[in-house]
């Protein structure tokens, strides 16, 4: 019973707890390869039909070449002199509780170089007027049913925080976020950048006090690499892949005062191997899934143990574990090197 105890604490799982539960995205940090006019995965996109998409960044086109804040590659957005403006969506895995207040935080920036075609001239112009950051709540793809909240100018050239606090008053579904210009009548060019986008947190309305279940940052000891090894194994066998096909994620906070979202076990092994120095863990994903499930799987993976704070010389996603070299029976296999 002790042992059983003690594994729930070093994962994080709540024995018991009254906390309500947040709202987690589908790739919060926009992790994707970088490219032109297409969001990254597990964004979708609305806008005019002859509109082009948003921008996965950076991959050196249109000029912008900031360097992330959070993870590899971060979203650019644009608002037209044409009156249209970018945005990006998804569904939620939950419903947004009536009455209940929840905050939401960001880092954004402007770039001073977003070059592209101007709709109503038709010549290369720069994108680099600053813009709002709307966020809308819906019922399904593309319903801006009402507008929950919306951010100061984003003027900064650097990435900053932002912070909405908004209230709902229907249980909605699906949330939106969209580029605003200033003055809603007066239309130009314009862009904002944004990355690491927290968990939807449960808030006192009154107070602002955090009311979700927090994973706990006690954090694991070994005495030896044969100890570290063997809490690595036992962290492994404790992943398995959640219903929606990816591995099944909790809030933690991070030093710097940011929540963030994670598997509870591979950010604890992440802090394990900070224990180990010299040594390299790889992790390779077993069984049979269709490429965008296991870039999923492998883009947590990689998330999870960024976020844990141990270096990306320090381990490698491999892919698909084959061979005899891998140790583990579960989902997710590793090798110590």
């Amino acid at each position: 019973m002790r042992l059983l105890l003690s594994f729930a604490l070093l994962l994080g799982l709540p024995l018991c707890t009254v906390a309500q539960q947040a709202i987690l995205w589908n790739n919060p940090s926009f992790e994707d390869e970088p490219a032109h006019s297409q969001p990254p995965r597990g964004w979708y996109y609305c806008d005019g039909p002859r509109e082009s998409p948003p921008d996965t960044h950076p991959g050196g086109f249109f000029g912008v070449s900031q360097a992330p804040y959070d993870g590899r590659t971060y979203l650019g957005m644009v608002a037209r002199d044409n009156g249209t403006a970018e945005g990006v969506g998804q569904r939620l895995p939950g419903l947004l509780a009536p009455g209940q207040c929840y905050v939401l935080s960001y880092y954004a920036s402007r770039s001073t170089a977003y070059e592209s075609i101007s709709r109503t001239t038709g010549q290369p112009e720069l994108f680099d007027t600053p813009v709002l950051l709307q966020l809308w709540g819906g019922m399904h793809n593309c319903d801006k049913a009402v507008l929950l909240a919306q951010s100061p100018v984003v003027a900064v050239t650097e990435w900053e925080k932002f912070q909405l606090t908004f209230q709902v008053q229907q249980p909605f579904t699906h949330l939106f976020l969209k580029v605003a210009h200033v003055d809603g009548g007066n239309f130009y060019n314009g862009n904002v950048l944004v990355d690491q986008l927290s968990p939807i947190l449960p808030v006192d309305c009154e107070t602002g006090e955090v009311l979700a279940s927090i994973a706990p940052r006690n954090k694991p000891e070994a005495a030896s690499f044969e100890e570290a090894e063997a809490q690595i194994n036992q962290l492994l066998e404790a992943i398995h892949i959640g219903p929606n096909g990816g591995l099944p994620e909790r809030v933690v906070q991070q030093p710097n005062g940011d929540y963030v979202q994670v598997n509870p076990p591979l950010w604890q092994i992440g802090r394990l191997m900070q224990q180990l120095p010299g040594r390299q863990l790889q992790v390779g994903v077993a069984g049979q899934y269709s490429r965008s499930a296991l870039e999923q799987l492998q883009r947590q993976v990689w998330y999870s143990l960024r976020a844990s704070g141990l270096p990306e010389d320090r381990f490698k996603i491999k892919g698909r574990a084959r061979g005899n070299r891998w140790e583990g029976s579960g989902p997710l296999r590793y090798a110590l090197k």
